[in-house]
């Protein structure tokens, strides 16, 4: 298997690795499989190490995972912490994710190594409003 999830209670976040080629069905069999964990611990906060993701899966597969995500109940204090790809292809892709992600409301930020990406998840900037909420109009219908 290309990915591993696990809940880590030392640093307070749901850590996943991706490694080698993943598929588009494990790519989302790995998402989901991070999302599951998240409310077992109480996290809001998620790790993916992508250092060693070679790829396998598209842009457009990427897109779709978005949309997937984007009708699931995730909380709005949910962030998410990429620790970039070696391969330069991979980490094109991962910057296609982050930039999809925050088109839909999430915090999602790359970095090089994971004490850069865990200081950010732990300095807890307040995220983005996933949706915005209705305008109450000042004029009265009809």
């Amino acid at each position: 298997m290309p990915w591993h999830s696990e809940y880590r209670a030392e640093a307070s976040v749901v850590h996943t690795t991706c490694s080698g080629q993943v598929s588009p069905a494990e790519l989302n069999a790995a998402a989901l499989a991070a999302l599951d964990l998240a409310p077992r611990h109480g996290a809001h906060l998620f790790l993916t190490d992508l250092r060693q993701l070679e790829g396998g899966h598209s842009v457009f597969d990427l897109y779709a995972l978005a949309e997937t995500l984007h009708v699931l109940p995730v909380p709005p204090a949910t962030r998410e912490a990429l620790v970039l790809p070696l391969s330069p292809s991979a980490a094109s892709d991962a910057g296609f994710w982050e930039t999809v992600c925050r088109n839909r409301g999430y915090e999602v930020r790359g970095f090089t190594d994971t004490e850069s990406a865990l200081d950010w998840l732990r300095a807890g900037v307040a995220p983005a409003p996933r949706r915005a909420a209705p305008v109450a109009s000042a004029f009265p219908s009809g």
